[in-house]
């Protein structure tokens, strides 16, 4: 089951985890799973899109496997692999 992450300690704490991906929803590009030590997963603009911009122009989401992220959030996997 995908979990959002809300606050800086949920994304330290799945970040720290490294299991899953990551699934970044932006209201222009879509929604793209990254594994969690994709340069993409980047806590600078994780803080930017879901703190500072209170999730207005998307959602940073963990799922436990990409199959997961496809099913529940239909992202599709990054360019990264």
């Amino acid at each position: 089951m995908a979990r959002e992450l809300l606050t800086r300690e949920d994304y330290d704490s799945t970040i720290v985890g490294g299991e899953g991906v990551i699934v970044i929803v932006d209201k222009y590009t879509g929604r793209t799973a990254h594994p969690v030590d994709c340069p993409s997963v980047d806590a600078a603009h994780f803080v930017e899109k879901v703190i500072r911009n209170k999730r207005k122009n998307g959602h940073w989401y963990w799922a436990p496997s990409y199959p997961v992220a496809a099913q529940e959030l239909y992202a599709q996997p990054c360019q990264c692999l």
